[in-house]
């Protein structure tokens, strides 16, 4: 999360090896907590998700976007970045302690019930994630398929610290192929097909609907 003027920045992780790796390498604050929990009379104007809302069941669903509802500033910003499209439900959603993949619909239906308006909402990594789908089932069943023994709790603890060869983690000799220059006609190829349906990933900017400012 941003606070006012965008200088002060609080991070949430549950994994205690995430913060410990990074609370000492950086100005800003991270805590091993709950977000759900957080108790602030701060206003904040940026408030970012990244591939988190889909660890939460229906009732923490709720209090998140009533959390975020109470913390956002009145022009402040929510951020979603969220595994999509359930046709893509795969191992890497069941060793990661998944609950569901997510459609626009839902952030339209989010919207409508949590006093939200959204600003954007769009499809990311399309067609390069869906082509690759089978290769990335095959490297995470290869790397991590134990992980299907461990509760939910256990597995979205453990998500955020991955590494898995040739997905997460690459030689060095890979930066000549998957870096900035080589990669950007993919990232004009995904913008073409931001609104399309079977995307991956979608990314959606929220804002208070006026009746809430």
């Amino acid at each position: 999360m941003m606070g006012g003027g965008g200088f002060a920045s609080l991070f949430f992780n549950f994994s205690r090896l995430v913060v410990k790796k990074y609370i000492d390498k950086n100005h800003y604050e991270i805590r091993n907590d709950n977000y759900l929990n957080m108790n602030s009379i701060l206003k904040y104007d940026l408030i970012i998700s990244s591939m988190v809302l889909e660890h939460l069941n229906e009732d923490d669903l709720n209090k998140y976007f009533s959390k975020s509802l109470e913390l956002l500033s009145d022009n402040g910003v929510l951020i979603s970045f969220v595994p999509a499209w359930m046709d893509y439900w795969g191992i890497e959603d069941e060793i990661a302690g998944h609950f569901k993949r997510y459609t626009f619909n839902c952030f339209e239906n989010i919207a409508t019930q949590m006093s939200y308006s959204i600003i954007k909402c769009d499809g990311l990594t399309f067609p390069i994630s869906n082509l690759l789908f089978p290769v990335s089932n095959y490297l995470v069943k290869r790397a991590e398929s134990s992980k299907l023994k461990l509760s939910k709790q256990e597995q979205t603890v453990l998500s955020s610290n991955r590494k898995i060869l040739m997905k997460t983690d690459f030689p060095s000799i890979f930066n000549l192929l998957l870096n900035e220059f080589t990669m950007y006609p993919f990232h004009l190829l995904q913008k073409l097909f931001s609104k399309n349906k079977k995307s991956m990933i979608i990314y959606c900017e929220m804002k208070k609907a006026l009746h809430n400012k």
